[in-house]
């Protein structure tokens, strides 16, 4: 082998060493929480990094949302302390099982609310063998509070009871159970979208909402309740549909930033004019995945910044 040939091969060597140790740098954790908004299509996925302590709020349709795990997780990091579950659509659900797969999960919350339909069936699959590795699944409701290292406070804010049931998540219940316990709770239960898990986040002087796909009754009872006020970052609710983001909502959060989750040319139609319309005044300030890809508010507590993908 000559000398230049060798010198090639080993500058070339060094370069890739290089390019893999800025990459992982990049991901290493720092005392700065990361709240992402995954481009996962039509869909939601929500992941907030604190050093090495990860919450993933949603899945979106399918296994995308592993993509946005593999890009912002820290190297080698394959718990998720906290996985939320918000409700029991696709979209919301549909690729929890791919992240069961390829992460341990500490605790799981959800509403335990079912639907025949292959993508729930799946997703039941997946939590039973969680639970047969040790994962703890809880029902998710109003009250409920989580601290992480003092930096920053979850609350769950909706739904306001306990919801559902985890018989839904036991492995002996037959098809025909199954199907009895989906019928009974469809007919208790008219929106499963105002069943959803919705949480505030408080980070330092910053707050911020997260309202999955809740629609304009449970954005009524919220604010009935009080449990609202202003906020510094709104996750639209249900993907910026003409059901959610209300004018009166508005009116109570009042949000600086707005992040709407939607698939690029979705054949919904979101977000719908009628609420970006709503949300053209001064001082408002929106993100799309759908435009944006992966949105990512980093703060420390009294500053941020923001990072897209695009």
């Amino acid at each position: 082998m000559s000398l230049n040939k060798a010198l090639l091969i080993i500058g070339g060597g060094c370069l890739l060493l290089i390019l893999v140790g800025t990459q992982l740098l990049s991901r290493w954790p720092d005392n700065q929480l990361h709240l992402i908004f995954c481009d996962v299509g039509q869909g939601d996925g929500i992941l907030v990094i604190y050093r090495f302590t990860e919450i993933l709020i949603d899945s979106g349709p399918d296994q995308t949302i592993t993509d946005c795990l593999a890009r912002h997780l820290p190297p080698g990091d394959k718990t998720l302390e906290m996985v939320i579950a918000t409700h029991p659509d696709k979209d919301h659900i549909g690729g929890f099982p791919a992240v069961f797969r390829h992460y341990r999960v500490s605790d799981l919350f959800l509403i335990g609310i079912g639907k025949p339909t292959r993508d729930f069936s799946e997703f039941r699959q997946a939590v039973l063998q969680l639970l047969s590795r040790g994962s703890k699944v809880h029902l998710g409701r109003a009250g409920q509070q989580f601290a992480v290292h003092g930096k920053f406070q979850m609350t769950i804010i909706s739904p306001q009871v306990e919801t559902g049931t985890l018989e839904l998540f036991t492995e002996q219940k037959t098809e025909e159970q199954l199907s009895a316990i989906y019928r009974q709770q469809e007919a208790e239960h008219k929106s499963i979208n105002d069943e959803s898990i919705a949480t505030f986040l408080q980070v330092g002087h910053f707050r911020i909402l997260l309202m999955a796909d809740i629609e304009k009754p449970g954005e009524l009872a919220l604010t009935r309740r009080q449990v609202l006020g202003k906020v510094d970052i709104l996750k639209a609710g249900h993907h910026g549909s003409k059901t959610s983001t209300t004018v009166p909502f508005l009116a109570e959060t009042q949000p600086e930033y707005v992040v709407i989750s939607a698939g690029k040319n979705n054949s919904y139609g979101h977000p719908h004019q009628e609420v970006l319309d709503r949300l053209a005044i001064p001082q408002t300030n929106i993100f799309r995945t759908d435009r944006d890809g992966d949105i990512e508010w980093i703060s420390n507590g009294t500053s941020f910044r923001w990072k897209t993908q695009h």
